[in-house]
């Protein structure tokens, strides 16, 4: 029961720091003048979207436990 909660955990912390990153890295590749000049503002979006996609996760996954 706990090594399932921690492989869970686990898979969901992974995939929300390695999503901005790859994000960032898609977005230096394909605009790299338009990222250097935007950067402040990418940085603050992909804030928000981290924080979506946590918040939409937590609310799935303690809306299943329920």
């Amino acid at each position: 029961m706990i090594a399932e909660i921690f492989l869970i955990v686990l898979a969901i912390a992974v995939m929300i720091l390695f999503m901005p990153v790859a994000i960032g890295v898609g977005i230096k590749i394909l605009a790299p003048e338009w990222y250097l000049a935007n950067r402040r503002n990418i940085i603050l979006t992909l804030g928000v979207i981290i924080a979506v996609l946590l918040i939409g996760i937590l609310v799935i996954f303690f809306g299943m436990a329920i």
